[in-house]
């Protein structure tokens, strides 16, 4: 679906999350989630779609991957941590960051050690998952996309057989014939066939077929009065 699909797919997650679960963090965290998350998904989105292969998949992720780990060390330093400071005093973001890392002295070095690490493993981990089973699902939205397909031209296709017998002019007349007879409840249907024009003196009358009433339908009149116009065409 490429790249752009991709992007608009991780708007319509983060989205939905917020309408149903809202937001703790005054959509400091929605922001830097779909910011962050299509850092990985456009570069990776943009290779593969130029190199469909294996080693362009793997590529493409990676790339996604160190793309994702940098863009959210610079993104957070500058844009995230300063706007999430606004809930929690950056001298305390910091004090949890040096809990890990005691080399850890600002809002850089914070990103660096902490942010840049976490997004580096997310990567690998989406990478390795979306590599498992990402052909297997192709394959299955493929097969999908091509049931619809299928199903959408034979819904707005007309069978060039049907359109030959709704516009043959005996097959209308035997049909509509057929049809008055069933309705008055006869217990013989003979189908009767007529010349086309004027209708003539004699009647010609198809080789009798006898139909109990009770099993008469649309379906054997129908069928029998293609079988009466071959049989005169003839």
């Amino acid at each position: 679906m490429g790249p752009i699909a991709g992007a608009v797919i991780e708007f319509i997650k983060i989205l939905v999350k917020f309408l149903i679960k809202g937001t703790s963090t005054g959509g400091v965290g929605e922001l830097a989630n779909f910011l962050i998350g299509c850092s990985f998904i456009l570069p990776a989105g943009f290779i593969y779609k130029y190199k469909k292969t294996r080693v362009g998949a793997i590529v493409g992720m990676l790339t996604g991957t160190v793309a994702m780990a940098a863009i959210g060390v610079v993104l957070n330093t500058f844009v995230l941590v300063p706007l999430y400071s606004s809930f929690m005093p950056l001298t305390e973001i910091i004090k949890m960051g040096q809990a890990i890392f005691p080399a850890i002295d600002g809002t850089f070095t914070f990103c660096l050690y902490c942010v840049g690490p976490f997004n580096i493993i997310k990567g690998l981990i989406i990478s390795v998952v979306v590599f498992i089973i990402y052909k297997p699902l192709s394959r299955l939205i493929n097969s999908l996309d091509a049931l619809l397909t299928k199903k959408k031209k034979s819904n707005g296709s007309v069978n060039p057989k049907l359109i030959f017998w709704l516009t043959n002019n005996k097959f209308r007349r035997i049909i509509t014939y057929g049809v008055e007879r069933h309705l008055s409840q006869s217990r013989n249907l003979c189908v009767k066939c007529f010349a086309d024009g004027e209708l003539p003196q004699e009647r010609k009358v198809y080789p009798a077929v006898q139909i109990s009433h009770p099993a008469v339908t649309l379906g054997h009149i129908i069928q029998r009065a293609e079988q009466s116009v071959r049989f005169f065409s003839s």
